[in-house]
C-alpha cells in the first residue's frame, strides 16, 4: 500500500486491522509518500490501514489524498492483479476551521466614581472545530481609570493578552475564552468634563488560518455614564408691599434692592435654573424647585418649626420624591408662575424698624435694623434623570423610566439697602 499524504499534513503513525504483516517500507518527506507491506489477504476479506496525521494551524487549500495498492495472487507462480484499474483511489479532504467571535460584556449604566467589570471573550461559534487566537487587545475609553488588568499587558489605554508567545491559544468548538478587566469611572472632580458615553473596543487577532471568518473579530461595548448635574441658578426676589398704591408684585433686577424702613416686605424667590443635558440622547435631565426657606440677620428662621409664619407649605405632590432632610425647619411653597398680591401674603414676611411697632404675629420683626441687612434664600431642587426613549438603560422593559433622583439644597443671598420710609407719620 502506497499512501501519498497531502502536503501540509504531518504524519503521526499508522496501523492495520487484522494484518498478518504490517511493515513500513519507506516514507521520507517531503514527497509525503509512505509504503507499507500488509501481508496476505484471503479471498473475500479486507484489510484496513489507519493513518493518523496532524492538521497544522494555518491556511490550507482542500487536500487530495491518494492511495495505491500493488498486489499479486497465489498460488504459485504469482500472478498480477486481475483488475489493476481499481488499484488507485483519491479522496478530497476539506479542513474545517472554527470561527472565533469577539465579545465584550459591559454594564449599560455606570456613575461617576463607580467600579465595574469588562469581560472580554473569544467565543468559538463552530460546534465541532477548534479556533486559534494569538492576541486579544482591549482599548479602554476616555473617562475610566484601570483598577485591575486581569493579567494583561498594559500600554497606555490598551490591555493586551499574547497567548503562548504569539503561537496561539486553542479555543475548542462551542466554548469561549474570557479575560476580566476592572475599571473605575472618573469622578467629576477628576476631569474637566465627563463623557456621557464610554465606548470600549476589543480586537481579536487569530493565528493565520486559525479562524474561518475574520469579519467578527472586533466588538464594541457602550456604557452610559449617569451624570447628575448640580443645579445652578440666578436668584432674584419677587417683592410686594401693602403700602404700594398699585398693589404690584415686582421682580428685583438682581440680588440687591432697596426697601423702605418700617415697611413689611412680602417676598418670594424667583430662581432661573440653568438647563444642562449631559446625557442626551440616552437620558434627559429634569430639574424643579420643590420648596424654599430663608434666613435673615443673626437668627435662623429655618430652625424652629413653631415660628414658621404666614406660610404656604409645599404640597405633597411637589415634595413626593424629594429628600428635604438637609432643609430643616420652615419650608415654603415655591411659586413658578407670577404670584398675585394674595399669594404673596402666604410667602415670606420681614419687617425692619428702628422701633418695635405691632406688625402682627405673621411677620418676622427685626429691630433695630442691622447695618447690612440681607436675606439668604435656601431652595431645594429635585433633579431627575429619565430615559429619553432611545434605549432601555436599566433593563426594566421600558425606555422612559426614571433612572435617578437627587435633591440639592442650594443658597442664594439678596442684599437689602434700607431707605427712608415712604410714610413718616
Amino acid at each position: 500500500l502506497t499512501e501519498t499524504i497531502p502536503s501540509g499534513l504531518a504524519f503521526v503513525g499508522a496501523s492495520c486491522d487484522n494484518c498478518t504483516t504490517f511493515t513500513q517500507r519507506s516514507g521520507t518527506p517531503p514527497n509525503g509518500a509512505f509504503v507499507w507491506d500488509i501481508g496476505e489477504i484471503p479471498p473475500g476479506e479486507k484489510r484496513t490501514v489507519r493513518i493518523t496525521v496532524r492538521v497544522p494551524v494555518g491556511p490550507l487549500d482542500p487536500l487530495v489524498d491518494a492511495a495505491t495498492v500493488n498486489a499479486i495472487t497465489m498460488p504459485e507462480p504469482p500472478q498480477e492483479d486481475k483488475i489493476p484499474g481499481n488499484n488507485r483511489a483519491l479522496h478530497t479532504i476539506r479542513i474545517i476551521r472554527g470561527n472565533v467571535r469577539a465579545e465584550i460584556v459591559a454594564p449599560k449604566l455606570t456613575r461617576p466614581g463607580q467600579e465595574f467589570e469588562l469581560r472580554v471573550r473569544a467565543r468559538n461559534t463552530t460546534p465541532n472545530a477548534p479556533a486559534f487566537v494569538r492576541r486579544m487587545t482591549l482599548t479602554l475609553p476616555y473617562g475610566v481609570t484601570l483598577v485591575n488588568a486581569g493579567g494583561g499587558h498594559v500600554d497606555g489605554a490598551s490591555v493586551s493578552w499574547n497567548y503562548r508567545g504569539g503561537q496561539g491559544l486553542q479555543v475548542d468548538g462551542g466554548t469561549m475564552h474570557q479575560e476580566v478587566v476592572r475599571v473605575r469611572t472618573l469622578r467629576e472632580d477628576e476631569a474637566a468634563a465627563l463623557p456621557a458615553l464610554l465606548i470600549t473596543n476589543l480586537v481579536i487577532e487569530p493565528v493565520p488560518g486559525g479562524d474561518r471568518d475574520p469579519s467578527d473579530n472586533e466588538a464594541t461595548a457602550r456604557t452610559v455614564v449617569l451624570i447628575t448635574p448640580r443645579p445652578q441658578g440666578d436668584v432674584r426676589l419677587r417683592i410686594h408691599s401693602e403700602f404700594d398704591p398699585n398693589r404690584g408684585v415686582y421682580l428685583t433686577e438682581g440680588a440687591a434692592f432697596a426697601w423702605p424702613l418700617g415697611e413689611t416686605l412680602y417676598f418670594t424667590p424667583r430662581v432661573a435654573l440653568t438647563e444642562r443635558q449631559p446625557g442626551l440622547p440616552y437620558y434627559r435631565v429634569d430639574q424643579r424647585i420643590v420648596a424654599w426657606s430663608f434666613r435673615s440677620g443673626p437668627w435662623n428662621l429655618t430652625q424652629s418649626g413653631a415660628e414658621c409664619r404666614a406660610r404656604e407649605e409645599p404640597p405633597a405632590t411637589d415634595t413626593e420624591h424629594a429628600d428635604l432632610s438637609g432643609m430643616p425647619g420652615c419650608r415654603y411653597r415655591y411659586l413658578d408662575a407670577q404670584p398675585s398680591p394674595d399669594d404673596m401674603r402666604r410667602q415670606g414676611r420681614l419687617h425692619w424698624s428702628a422701633f418695635a411697632p405691632n406688625v402682627g404675629e405673621a411677620t418676622y420683626l427685626v429691630s433695630p435694623p442691622p447695618p447690612n441687612p440681607s436675606i439668604r434664600i435656601r431652595y431645594a431642587t429635585l433633579v431627575e434623570l429619565t430615559e429619553a426613549g432611545y434605549e432601555d438603560l436599566d433593563e426594566d422593559g421600558r425606555t422612559d423610566s426614571v433612572l435617578e433622583r437627587r435633591t440639592f439644597i442650594l443658597d442664594g443671598d439678596a442684599q437689602v439697602t434700607l431707605i427712608a420710609p415712604r410714610d413718616a407719620r
